[in-house]
């Protein structure tokens, strides 16, 4: 009787990821929205969309009858802000106004921000604010940063090649909070230096290229350029086989199975 009083007393809450555009199995909207509806006694459906043509009537209906509602991701960055604000103190807010900003030397260039951040750079490149989303408890973010760095002669030491820093609001202890950090970078003669990428670091930009190429690919085939659009996708898994991980090709997957259908 205790375990089914705690049971009771319980929140539950089943958690739909998917583009809303079923592939197998019943894919009728009336169907799937009863299926959401017959869901288990006192649990609630909360649908996450997916990409820019997302099925967003289907979700919301789905949701409207499980008790639950529906969001639109769209992008992965959007996900763990939009999943802390739904599930709230599993995901509590930590930080919010949070900038980021790399300054790097007259001979380091800042090429390139990966992440979908609103970002604000000078014009000679060696400066650049990133804004970031909100960050929740548990939650690591991000941020991938392209640099075209200068040939060195010496070797016997590191090259700071700038600074990085940040400041947030810490929502916890209710004050501002900074801190600085110097960018290293090793010269090392050409038989000692790394064959291979960092798996981590080349992982995180083959899934976000892969992102944006599905954006991509999604107005592509808007405009009826079905061929184009799959050349874009297939190019994207490549480059995460490449990467050889087993989220990266589990991801590749994902995007074959979204060419052949």
């Amino acid at each position: 009787k205790a375990a089914e009083m705690k049971l009771k007393e319980s929140v539950s809450r089943a958690l739909l990821f998917t583009d809303g555009c079923p592939t197998t199995g019943d894919q009728s909207h009336d169907g799937l929205v009863a299926t959401a509806k017959n869901r288990p006694a006192d649990t609630s459906l909360i649908c996450f969309g997916y990409g820019e043509d997302y099925n967003k009537e289907l979700m919301t209906a789905m949701a409207k009858v499980a008790g639950g509602d529906a969001y639109h991701i769209k992008t992965p960055d959007e996900f763990g802000p939009t999943l802390g604000r739904v599930l709230g103190g599993l995901l509590s807010c930590v930080a919010q106004n949070v900038k980021l900003t790399v300054k790097t030397k007259p001979d380091v260039k800042i090429l390139e921000v990966l992440n979908d951040f609103d970002v604000k750079a000078n014009d000679s490149q060696t400066e650049a604010v990133i804004t970031v989303d909100d960050v929740y408890s548990q939650e690591k973010r991000s941020v991938l940063i392209r640099l075209e760095l200068p040939e060195m002669d010496k070797i016997d030491r590191p090259f700071n090649l700038g600074t990085a820093s940040i400041e947030y609001q810490d929502l916890i202890a209710k004050e501002i909070r900074s801190a600085d950090v110097k960018l290293q970078v090793e010269y090392v003669k050409e038989p000692e230096a790394d064959k291979e990428a960092d798996k981590e670091v080349a992982e995180k930009v083959a899934i976000q290229k892969a992102a944006e190429a599905q954006e991509e690919a999604m107005k592509l085939a808007q405009q009826g350029h079905f061929a184009q659009a799959q050349g874009v996708i297939r190019s994207a898994s490549l480059g995460l086989q490449a990467v050889g991980t087993a989220f990266a090709c589990s991801a590749a997957d994902d995007l074959n199975k979204n060419v052949m259908h």
